[in-house]
């Protein structure tokens, strides 16, 4: 049985995502009022998450971390890799093909380039899928190539909550300090 789509997936606010790019800045990430920080062991990145929130390893095994809101299911998924690619826009155009064919309803919003530049360093994949429990999310993946490493921020929310968790999307990101 087909599910329905929803009628529009709503693009993050800035469009282009310009206003946001990923930090170059490696000084560990200082917690805000009720948050605290994290600084991954093995790769040197940190960010700064909710105190709330639950930290926990993400799939795909060592380099992804879960930041969970226990509330909404929402999370922040970091992942890092030690040797980038050559283009964060690249690997995303590689990857979506093959995410393509293992979910749902699959509605691509944008992948571009998200720094003004070519997309080579930091580049935004967002899109909306169907979990398996018939929840449309709405996800911004945003990655970055940082001193020679590679960093996807993975933001994942309910479609009906895009809007609004942007604020809370975009100082998760602007939380985060790549490793050296």
């Amino acid at each position: 049985m087909a599910a329905s789509g929803p009628a529009s997936i709503r693009p993050a606010d800035p469009p282009a995502g310009a206003a946001d790019p990923v930090a170059r800045d490696t000084t560990p990430a200082t917690a805000p009022p009720g948050w605290v920080s994290y600084a991954d062991p093995d790769a040197g990145w940190s960010v700064a998450y909710p105190s709330a929130w639950q930290r926990q390893q993400g799939p795909g095994g060592p380099g992804n971390v879960d930041f969970v809101d226990p509330a909404t299911r929402a999370f922040l998924r970091v992942g890092s890799v030690s040797r980038a690619n050559t283009s964060a826009i690249g690997d995303w155009q590689r990857n979506e093909a093959g995410f393509v064919r293992s979910v749902q309803d699959y509605r691509r919003v944008r992948l571009a380039p998200s720094d003004g530049g070519d997309g080579t360093e930091q580049a935004d994949w967002e899109f909306g899928y169907r979990r398996s429990d018939g929840v449309m999310v709405h996800v911004l993946n945003r990655g970055a190539i940082r001193n020679g490493h590679g960093y996807a921020l993975y933001w994942h929310t309910r479609e009906d909550l895009w809007l609004q968790d942007q604020a809370l999307m975009h100082q998760l990101f602007s939380a985060f300090r790549p490793g050296p």
